[in-house]
């Protein structure tokens, strides 16, 4: 029921504010992402299979990967020609941030499932 609410929510903020839902969308996730982030990764990939989301959390050294398999932005975006997950990158760029202290870190999606990708892939790194 999570993912129909949330996919009805893109499709008509998409209709409603053209690419101006990118931004609301990342900002949306950014408040999330840091209201999250007291949770260690562990508990993060745990929060989100609660909601039958699969998250993969990777650091490398400064620099961390997330890996979401059935990601909900992308329920109503296949065929799009670029990344379209804006509140997952937003979530996963303040959940860092406030962990590390470090505001300059920026998040970036790799790969997405809307684009042909079989996961949605983002890194956040300075």
């Amino acid at each position: 029921m999570l993912k129909a609410f949330f996919s009805s929510f893109l499709e008509v903020s998409s209709d409603f504010m053209g690419l101006a839902s990118r931004s609301m969308l990342y900002r949306a996730g950014e408040v999330v992402g840091k209201a999250f982030s007291h949770l260690s990764p562990e508990e993060l990939t745990e929060a989100f299979e609660n909601v039958d989301i699969h998250v993969v959390i990777q650091d490398a050294g400064g620099q961390w990967t997330f890996v979401v398999n059935d990601s909900v932005e992308t329920s109503c975006s296949r065929g799009e020609y670029e990344p379209c997950c804006h509140m997952f990158r937003g979530f996963f760029a303040a959940y860092i941030q406030a962990r590390s202290r470090n505001p300059y870190l920026r998040c970036i999606e790799t790969d997405c499932t809307a684009t042909g990708s079989d996961f949605c892939m983002f890194v956040v790194s300075p």
